[in-house]
């Protein structure tokens, strides 16, 4: 299934990309899946307050980078799909990565 489509992404992919710092004022930001993935990270837990496991996504976007969460309810797919992203689709379009397959 695409992950665009899978049921457990719903609502969740693409996320909504964030800036991590001052921009200028032309800055343009991306909207769904506008941009390339540049870098998929595993974040097991955060500090405070204390955060689920999630995946931080990298986006390069008009020259700058931007950053979005993908945050799961089931730690064994967010592995699935971790290891796809990371190894299937660092470096294409967003566009692309929204075709990756993964399990049903």
């Amino acid at each position: 299934m695409k992950l665009r489509k899978h049921p457990k992404l719903k609502g969740k992919w693409p996320p909504d990309w964030n800036w991590g710092g001052a921009f200028a004022p032309d800055t343009r930001f991306p909207v769904g899946e506008e941009g390339t993935l540049k870098d998929v990270r595993k974040v097991e837990r955060g500090f405070s307050p204390p955060e689920q496991p999630h995946l931080v996504l990298t986006n390069e976007y008009c020259g700058s980078h931007f950053s979005g969460d993908v945050e799961l309810d089931d730690p064994e797919f967010l592995n699935v799909v971790y290891a796809a992203l990371h190894k299937n689709c660092i470096g294409k379009p967003l566009v692309e990565v929204g075709e990756c397959e993964l399990p049903d």
